[in-house]
């Protein structure tokens, strides 16, 4: 299975984000919401072929605590071991949570 590359999400991708939310969880959070948490917490997405995330994982921080709140993938993009290079990337702290 290729790598996945993996990069912080930004205030820019909380449509996106939100979108991969409502395919994928029964009580979907909105845009504003997801753009709320990123300027309080982390996500990380994985990136598809065009550029748009296909996948993420949110953290909320505090201190030396690290909660995930949400993870999601594009119905579309699953089975390609897109989460697990998500969480994988939170655990390992590569991405500085």
């Amino acid at each position: 299975m290729p790598e996945t590359l993996i990069r912080r999400a930004t205030p820019a991708d909380a449509a996106r984000l939100a979108a991969i939310d409502a395919e994928s969880n029964a009580s979907p959070w909105s845009a504003q919401a997801f753009h709320d948490s990123l300027a309080r917490g982390v996500a990380l997405l994985a990136p598809g072929p065009g550029g748009e995330p296909d996948g993420f994982v949110l953290y909320s921080v505090l201190a030396d605590e690290c909660e995930i709140l949400l993870v999601a993938v594009s119905p579309v993009a699953r089975r390609r071991g897109i989460a697990r290079s998500l969480l994988g990337d939170g655990i390992a702290g590569r991405q500085n949570l």
